[in-house]
């Protein structure tokens, strides 16, 4: 009577076109068992049990072991027990131990339906388990629709943000009203870039927590990850703390499943919501600047000194200006198949330390002192200026630029 009950309600409930949080309590209830369903990157999506106070919208992400079931073979209409596996995993800093059956069709896999339990499941937990994985993939199949057009309908908002779009607050605040976003306070863009191919599980990844507790907003952008990271309303060295422990706890996500080659740009700290575009280009040239120079693995545009401020002019003034300070020395090099731009970059890459740019050039110092006063002749800078000097760091980094 209990089976026949259970099968009534859930053909109840598809007809009904109740979702998949009502499947997930039922199949909870009647085995006694806290489920978990995920995505097929193990993305917390609904929870029931002992879960039941996690919030979807945390994203909490389960580490979970490599799946042992060939997918190709599970057919969604006749789930059975070969099907089901016992595993570990981690939700959070909790180890869990249970039963793990992967939702699949027509051979791709969508998410995880996972079994809280210590104990072996007993037959008939089996057979409802089977029952209710149809209904909870159709129900997770149409939770992915609706989210599909949500999060685009988000991205299209955040976007125009980002390209000043709104002509005021208030506009953008009636815009955020939509989804009960509360864009008030101050804000920081970051922009990631990444080799990853799986931009889906990229997305996934990315913590929807700040150390604030306040909630980022995430979206794809040219392949781009662009993150808007709500900040307090302290000090800027508090807010920078702020971002660096939420960027250390994404990059440690990463390293997790194997993503190390990011590159990371963030603009200027403590801007409110309407000024954010102007933060999304800093973030852009910090970006830029980091991978050109080699400046790590993360660039926060406020940290990377005079470079900031002459990127930020145009291109052909820039050409300009290092044609006006290197084009004497570039011609020299062409006339009399010397090397002394390479040796005024190597010099500035030493440090201004003679020994060690001479021993980087293979040369004696004398050789580069006089290679040096030669670059003073032909430019008519002062290598013991500081403003000259100046001057032909800017040259030479416009010049990689444009190579």
């Amino acid at each position: 009577m209990e089976y026949s009950n259970f099968l009534s309600k859930l053909m109840n409930g598809l007809i009904e076109g109740k979702d998949l949080s009502f499947f997930v309590r039922e199949l909870s209830n009647i085995i006694s068992k806290s489920i978990i369903i995920t995505n097929q990157n193990h993305r917390l999506l609904v929870s029931h049990g002992k879960f039941t106070t996690l919030n979807p919208n945390d994203h909490s992400v389960i580490c979970p072991e490599n799946s042992k079931i060939n997918i190709s073979k599970i057919d969604p209409l006749s789930y059975d027990r070969n099907f089901i596996e016992r595993v570990c995993w981690k939700l959070g800093e909790s180890e869990m131990k249970g039963f793990r059956l992967p939702l699949v069709s027509n051979g791709k896999l969508f998410g995880y339906c996972y079994i809280a339990s210590e104990v072996d499941l007993a037959g008939k937990d089996y057979q409802y388990i089977c029952e209710a994985a149809f209904p909870i993939l159709l129900s997770l199949l149409n939770l992915f629709k609706w989210k599909k057009i949500e999060n685009q309908n988000q991205s299209d908002f955040i976007r125009d943000i980002l390209y000043n779009n709104y002509d005021s607050y208030a506009t953008i605040s009636l815009n955020a009203r939509k989804w009960n976003w509360d864009l008030s306070g101050l804000w920081t863009v970051a922009v990631v870039n990444s080799d990853q191919k799986n931009l889906d599980l990229f997305l996934d990844l990315i913590p929807r927590k700040t150390i604030n507790k306040s909630h980022p907003f995430v979206f794809n952008e040219n392949k781009q990850i662009i993150i808007l990271i709500p900040l307090s309303n302290g000090k800027k060295n508090e807010q920078f703390r702020d971002v660096e422990k939420y960027i250390e706890c994404l990059t440690n996500t990463l390293k997790l499943h194997q993503i190390n080659n990011i590159q990371i740009g963030i603009g200027s700290l403590g801007h409110p919501i309407e000024n954010l575009y102007k933060v999304y280009l800093e973030a852009k040239i910090a970006l830029e600047i980091g991978e050109l120079f080699d400046l790590g693995n993360i660039s926060y545009f406020e940290q990377i000194g005079i470079l900031k401020f002459v990127f930020t002019h145009p291109a052909h003034e820039l050409q300009e200006f290092s044609q006006l300070i290197l084009g004497s020395l570039t011609t020299y090099d062409r006339e009399n198949e010397s090397d002394l731009v390479n040796t005024l970059k190597t010099y500035f890459k030493s440090k201004l330390n003679i020994s060690n740019c001479a021993h980087s050039l293979y040369i004696h110092d004398n050789t580069l002192r006089n290679r040096l006063k030669k670059i003073e002749q032909v430019t008519g800078y002062d290598m013991n200026r500081v403003d000259h000097l100046s001057n032909l760091y800017v040259a030479l980094q416009i010049e990689q630029i444009g190579q």
